[in-house]
């Protein structure tokens, strides 16, 4: 039976994520002016709340999480990845004004590196944290392997520090940087030690005004931080980006946070409009591409918008989540639940 407060949980990340994806149609020049990215700052959570969540639904007490599970989750992933990366290659094609079909490389491309969309790479992360679940088992289930547990905990502080010799020292992004798994490993790993009843975890959620009050200070320095960004290097997709340190920061705090505001939270009824948006975000995750250009660009006609950006995003970005829900909800109710499946509807 579903948590119906995680299910709230998930639709408050989807609809940071289209919140997000929405930002590039409202930027100048490609660049996001500097009174939305304190904004973007507050949204920096979604991917890595919905990897922990992946982690934190993990059972490491089942005996089979060997070949055959891993075999189960790889197949119910990699399905709808293979069938949506295919619709939005086709998409792509009839989207431009002179329909171009792509070159082998780009095909290539969208479907191992996850290019046929922005969102996609998100399921090739989802691909690689799989594979690796197995050799993680012990580290949760066995008290004396502790050195295994610090080695899993620095991996992602590890990958952060290269991440940022190599954007300082280059002047520019690592490419496919937000691809490989290390960079979002911590979220996964956190979500097994706090399923598997961490002592470290307990301590921290005991005082939820100290937490908030960590929240808030990590969100501070992620909107001094990418401004920083901003003036030192001029890399606005860095300073925009979930993956730095200030945002992990917050990311981790907003976490624990949300998951100890849970106990006070009376359930939430099924028919509440975020729960049914939870229901579906995985459904809403994949498709929402589909609508948010067109919706953007219809809102392009209305001129004064432009003038108001934040009120443009927010717009076109609560069309897309609706459309995307009525889609997902819609699609699962007609072609059933197997099939539903098979499309990651749900």
């Amino acid at each position: 039976m579903k948590d119906l407060k995680i299910e709230k949980i998930r639709g408050i990340c989807i609809i940071a994520v289209i919140l997000i994806y929405s930002m590039p149609y409202i930027s100048i020049e490609g660049q996001f002016t500097e009174s939305l990215l304190p904004f973007r700052q507050i949204i920096n959570f979604p991917v890595a709340f919905f990897i922990f969540l992946s982690g934190y639904f993990v059972k490491y007490n089942e005996k089979d999480l060997g070949f055959s599970w891993i075999k189960k989750r790889s197949v119910r992933l990699l399905t709808p990845y293979l069938i949506w990366t295919t619709i939005y290659i086709v998409y792509n094609i009839v989207a431009q004004p002179i329909p171009t079909p792509p070159s082998a490389k780009q095909i290539i491309a969208s479907f191992l590196l996850g290019r046929s969309a922005p969102q996609m790479y998100f399921l090739l992360i989802l691909f690689q944290l799989i594979l690796i679940t197995p050799i993680l088992r012990n580290s949760f289930t066995n008290p004396d392997k502790k050195i295994k547990r610090i080695f899993f905990l620095l991996l992602t502080p590890v990958y952060l520090i290269l991440l940022y010799c190599y954007n300082y020292t280059v002047g520019k992004q690592l490419p496919l940087y937000s691809l490989w798994f290390p960079a979002w490993f911590g979220f996964y790993y956190l979500g097994g030690l706090i399923r598997s009843g961490s002592s470290g975890y307990v301590k921290l959620s005991r005082n939820l005004s100290n937490i908030f009050l960590f929240c808030i200070i990590g969100l501070v320095i992620a909107i001094f931080e990418s401004t920083a960004i901003v003036n030192l290097t001029g890399m606005w997709s860095w300073a925009s980006s979930q993956i730095k340190i200030s945002s992990f920061i917050y990311t981790f705090f907003f976490i624990i946070l949300m998951f100890n505001l849970k106990k006070y939270d009376k359930k939430p009824s099924e028919n509440s409009l975020m729960v049914k948006i939870g229901n579906y975000s995985f459904g809403i995750y994949l498709c929402h591409m589909v609508f948010l250009p067109l919706i953007m660009t219809f809102l392009g006609i209305f001129s004064f918008l432009d003038s108001l950006l934040l009120v443009k995003m927010v717009l076109g970005a609560a069309i897309t989540v609706f459309l995307s829900y009525v889609f997902a909800a819609g699609s699962s109710r007609i072609l059933g639940n197997r099939m539903a499946v098979i499309l990651g509807m749900k």
